[in-house]
């Protein structure tokens, strides 16, 4: 028999996944599909008792509705990806600088601090 929980789970679960972990703007879809995959996690948790799983799904129920807040209702408090660049390599630390005087340099002051 065709059971649609187990489709529905599919194809918004990982559906959900796969656009979430994409560089593209897009991604955002992803959070709306996993947050309407729980309630089928729950029905099947539910229907064949496995409690465990019911308290998990309540977890990622969570977890997926952060998702939503924060890249549908509060945008601005994303921080935006580049995936286009790859990360730079820190800087070198700065080496002191080193004086060098010439021989007049280093007798005119000498001459001036033992007058």
């Amino acid at each position: 028999m065709f059971d649609l929980t187990q489709l529905g789970i599919l194809a918004l679960t990982g559906t959900g996944i796969w656009l979430v972990g994409r560089p593209e703007s897009w991604r955002r879809i992803g959070y709306i599909l996993g947050l309407s995959a729980q309630p089928v996690w729950l029905y099947m948790s539910v229907k064949s008792e496995l409690w465990g799983v019911a308290i998990l799904t309540l977890f990622c129920t969570y977890g997926w509705a952060q998702g939503v807040w924060f890249h549908w209702f509060r945008v601005d408090r994303v921080l935006p990806e580049t995936p286009t660049q790859p990360p730079q390599p820190p800087a070198p630390p700065a080496t002191p600088a080193i004086e060098t005087q010439t021989h007049e340099e280093i007798a005119v002051r000498t001459a001036v601090s033992s007058a």
